[in-house]
C-alpha cells in the first residue's frame, strides 16, 4: 500500500487548486457586467395600464403581486393618483379578446415591443405609453463635442459625443452623495434634473425612481454651494449624449390578479423604456403593456463635468414620471427627438 507522506499530500493539494478554473473572478466579472448596464423605471405606466383594464372589470381594483414585490405593489395606488397631473404626457387603451389594437397603439406611438395574440376572446389586454419631449431653455448656448470617458466594465477609455452648455445656475450638493446635481430648465414646464452616479445601480425595480425622490427632497437653495459669496461652479455643465432604449418583461406583474377579481390574472407584462438627449433637447418615452386572461471643491469656480455613468430623471408638478441610469454603451447622439 502506497504512504503519502505530509509533503506529498501538501504538494498533491496546491496541484489541484492550480488546476481549479478562477470562477469566482468571471462570475464577478459578468455580475459587475449585468449590474452596470443602463436601466430606467416608469412606474406611471405600469399604473396606467392597470387602470385601463378597469374598463372591463370594474371601478378601483386592488391589485396583488407576488410576496417579493410588495414594494411595488404598495406604490401602485399613489401612482394612480397622480396620473391626473400626467395627463397630457400619458395615455393608454385597452380592449377585450385578441391583442391588435394594443400592438397597433404601440406601433403608432414608436414603441417595438408587441403582446401575443393568447386566441381567447375572455382576455383582456391593455398598453400606456408616456412621452416627455423638452427643449432646453437656453439650447443656443450649448455646443456640440466629444469628451473621454473612462468604462468601470473594460477599464479603457472611450470617446463619447457631448454637449457643453453654459450659464446653468441651478447646481446643487446634496448629503451622502458624491456629485453635483445639475438642474437644467426646458421651453415647457418640465425639469430635468442630471448628476453622475458611479455606483453599480439599485437592484430593486424600484430602486431608481425612489432614489431620484429622495435626492428631489434633499434639493433646496440652500443646497447651492458658494466660497464665500461665489458660486462654487461657474455654470458650465458638460454631459454625454444619449439614445437608450431598453425593453422585456415586466416579471413584477406576472401572475398578479386584481383582489376583487381573484380569477383573473395577468400572463403577458412588457415593458419599454426610451432616452434621447441631444445640444437641442432630450425626449423621455416609455410603455407597459398587459395581457390579462382567467386563472386556469476649493479654488474657485468650477465646471461639472459628467464623464461617466449618471441617473436622469424627468418632473413635473413634483412627480417623477421617468428616471434613467445611463452608462456608456448608451451615450451616443440620436438621429432625432421623436
Amino acid at each position: 500500500m502506497k504512504r503519502e507522506t505530509a509533503g506529498s499530500v501538501e504538494k498533491t493539494q496546491q496541484t489541484e487548486v492550480a488546476k481549479r478554473p478562477k470562477r469566482p473572478k468571471k462570475i464577478k466579472e459578468q455580475r459587475e457586467k449585468i449590474e452596470l448596464k443602463g436601466r430606467a423605471n416608469a412606474p406611471h405606466t405600469i399604473a396606467d395600464a392597470l387602470r385601463a383594464t378597469e374598463k372591463f372589470l370594474g371601478p378601483n381594483l386592488t391589485w396583488e403581486l407576488r410576496r417579493e414585490f410588495k414594494a411595488l405593489e404598495s406604490k401602485i395606488p399613489k401612482f394612480r393618483a397622480q396620473l391626473p397631473k400626467l395627463a397630457d404626457v400619458i395615455k393608454s387603451i385597452a380592449q377585450k379578446g385578441g391583442v391588435d389594437k394594443i400592438n397597433h397603439f404601440l406601433k403608432e406611438n414608436g414603441f417595438s415591443i408587441r403582446l401575443k395574440d393568447p386566441g381567447n376572446e375572455m382576455a383582456i389586454s391593455a398598453a400606456s405609453v408616456l412621452k416627455m419631449p423638452v427643449t432646453w431653455h437656453n439650447s443656443h448656448e450649448a455646443v456640440k463635442k466629444t469628451i473621454s470617458i473612462r468604462s468601470r466594465i473594460s477599464d479603457r477609455w472611450k470617446e463619447v459625443p457631448a454637449v457643453t452648455m453654459i450659464n446653468v445656475k441651478d447646481i446643487y450638493e446634496i448629503p451622502n452623495h458624491d456629485h453635483p446635481i445639475v438642474r437644467l430648465k426646458t421651453n415647457s414646464n418640465d425639469t430635468v434634473y442630471i448628476t453622475k452616479y458611479d455606483k453599480p445601480p439599485p437592484k430593486d425595480s424600484m430602486g431608481l425612481h425612489q432614489l431620484a425622490s429622495k435626492w428631489q427632497k434633499q434639493i433646496k437653495p440652500s443646497a447651492k454651494k458658494t466660497i464665500g459669496s461665489v458660486p462654487k461652479y461657474n455654470g458650465e455643465v458638460t454631459f454625454p449624449m444619449v439614445d437608450f432604449q431598453r425593453s422585456g418583461d415586466i416579471t413584477e406583474l406576472l401572475g398578479a390578479s386584481p383582489k376583487e377579481k381573484g380569477l383573473v390574472v395577468i400572463d403577458q407584462a412588457k415593458y419599454e423604456h426610451i432616452l434621447k438627449m441631444n445640444e437641442k433637447g432630450a425626449v423621455a418615452k416609455a410603455a407597459s403593456a398587459l395581457m390579462l386572461k382567467l386563472r386556469g471643491g476649493g479654488g474657485g469656480p468650477i465646471p461639472v463635468h459628467i464623464d461617466g455613468p449618471f441617473m436622469v430623471w424627468f418632473e413635473r408638478k413634483g412627480i417623477i414620471p421617468f428616471t434613467a441610469y445611463i452608462t456608456e454603451n448608451d451615450m451616443k447622439a440620436p438621429k432625432d427627438l421623436k
